[in-house]
């Protein structure tokens, strides 16, 4: 059971995140009267792939992120003749964490939709979350409340799923340039250009290490970490 201190502040922190500040007193009482708080350690999974969908969760303190799975789709296009053009489209799949911190939500479309969970979610750094299981979740919001769900997690996929997207293809295409660089980097004789070229390299793969490296797929990294033995050499070319 919470003390009263604890209520009040889950109340201020609830009325507080943007999507429930909309609701009543008296429903977010009801929330977070029927929740409970758990604390989880940094490296602990909350749920999994596969698994039942159980409880919805709200994020008090803390960190955690999403993995998930991003359908990607390329339409390659190349000429037949003067008139004629032939197109492949090619979907496939690329692994992409999204970091969520306190006031975040998560957990409720697969209730909702009666489905296992499609994504996995691992705790960053100890986090403090107030859970609400199955039953009580479809005792607090009303059929109109889980329809205002599903709306706002689809508006928010489609931002996503654009923006990653669009993050996955820019940060593949400066793989492919630094893959580029490393087999043609022993062809140049000059000492000069041999200089640029690192040092264009290193610019990519600061900026890779930074921002996505760890989002990106295996054959990827690898290409990174290439690119950085050869950056850290004495000598101008290592063979790989």
């Amino acid at each position: 059971q919470y003390s009263i201190r604890e209520k009040d502040e889950n109340f201020e922190f609830v009325k507080n995140i943007p999507y429930f500040s909309a609701f009543t007193d008296k429903k977010i009482q009801y929330l977070i009267t029927a929740c409970i708080t758990k604390s989880f350690i940094k490296d602990e999974r909350i749920y999994d792939i596969g698994e039942q969908a159980e409880t919805f969760y709200i994020l008090k303190k803390g960190s955690i992120r999403r993995e998930l799975v991003l359908e990607i789709e390329n339409t390659n296009r190349w000429p037949l003749d003067k008139n004629r053009w032939k197109m492949k489209v090619v979907h496939r799949a690329v692994d992409y964490n999204i970091p969520m911190g306190p006031g975040d939500f998560f957990g409720e479309e697969e209730m909702i939709k009666s489905t296992k969970r499609k994504e996995r979610v691992i705790v960053q750094e100890p986090s403090m979350v107030l859970c609400l299981n199955r039953n009580k979740f479809f005792e607090v919001f009303e059929k109109d409340d889980l329809a205002a769900f599903l709306n706002h997690r689809a508006g928010l996929k489609y931002d996503r799923q654009k923006t990653l997207v669009e993050e996955v293809m820019q940060e593949e295409a400066r793989v492919r340039m630094l893959n580029r660089m490393m087999t043609n980097l022993v062809k140049d004789d000059s000492v000069e250009k041999r200089g640029r070229k690192k040092s264009r390299m290193s610019q990519i793969v600061q900026f890779s290490r930074q921002n996505y490296k760890k989002t990106l797929p295996y054959r990827s990294c690898r290409i990174i970490k290439q690119s950085e033995v050869v950056l850290n050499s004495k000598a101008d070319f290592i063979n790989f």
